[in-house]
């Protein structure tokens, strides 16, 4: 079977170009930068500032991020942004990602705190997820603590 170079030269660009677009996201620093909790509705929801910082001379477009986040390792809630964000070439930017918190597992971290006492309490927040960048979606795991 002979293959056909019109069908195998577009399929060869798409790899390479997400490939490329994969490695340079991949250099993307991604960190929490503020928490702003609300309320929608009866559901809280906590409005997570990330920072994107580009230490490349390409400039990103993050199209879309989202996951889920856990709290000392009890499922919380899902985190999603839908907000095009520009990040320019070695610079910084930040979005807006909203966490809506599940009622349940919210009552469990409030149980497990008021359990072990609060003045020891820590909150270990963990979001893992996905970031649209470019139109490829590239793997994010971030971590904040909350003391």
């Amino acid at each position: 079977m002979k293959l056909n170079p019109f069908v195998i030269a577009p399929i060869a660009y798409l790899l390479l170009k997400g490939g490329s677009t994969l490695y340079n996201a991949s250099r993307l620093n991604f960190y929490v930068a503020k928490l702003v909790p609300r309320l929608q509705g009866i559901t809280p929801v906590l409005d997570i500032y990330i920072g994107v910082q580009n230490p490349t001379g390409g400039t990103f477009s993050i199209q879309s991020a989202v996951g889920k986040v856990y709290a000392n390792d009890n499922y919380l809630g899902d985190l999603s942004s839908f907000t095009l964000t520009t990040v320019k070439p070695n610079q910084q930017t930040f979005f807006i990602a909203s966490l809506r918190m599940s009622l349940v597992g919210l009552a469990q971290e409030v149980y497990n705190s008021i359990s072990q006492g609060l003045s020891t309490v820590t909150f270990n927040l963990k979001f893992n997820g996905t970031v649209n960048v470019n139109g490829v979606p590239v793997p994010i795991a971030l971590s904040y603590r909350i003391i």
